[in-house]
């Protein structure tokens, strides 16, 4: 992540355009497109299960993200993405999908929100 400060990302729209760093973000930032499109990404933490199929695979993703130069809200908040396809489970898969999915909503998801918490947006 990088430190709080700013960066200078290139637009289309805009030219150079000096964003605010948020310290969370992992300081990427596509230097095309509009400025509404710049975009904070955090960490991404993940969900991974083993399969019957396909061996171990990512389940579920979610990270901190803001648009600071939105049209719409300005504020940051967590996406959480369901990835892939359906996937084979035996009943030793089934079993570590379900500890692997209260691990994500008893551990994850109430770090995330302290860390929604943190970058501005509490509700």
């Amino acid at each position: 992540m990088s430190a709080a400060g700013t960066v200078a990302v290139q637009t289309t729209d805009h030219g150079v355009v000096p964003v605010p760093e948020p310290s969370w973000c992992l300081g990427v930032h596509q230097a095309t497109g509009f400025r509404s499109d710049v975009c904070h990404l955090g960490r991404t933490v993940a969900v991974k299960v083993q399969t019957r199929c396909h061996g171990e695979v990512v389940l579920v993703e979610a990270c901190l993200v803001q648009y600071p130069y939105s049209t719409g809200s300005r504020a940051p908040y967590v996406t959480v993405d369901f990835v892939g396809d359906g996937h084979e489970y035996s009943d030793a898969g089934l079993r570590g999908l379900s500890e692997r999915l209260v691990g994500f909503a008893l551990e994850t998801v109430p770090r995330l929100r302290a860390e929604l918490a943190a970058a501005g947006e509490v509700r």
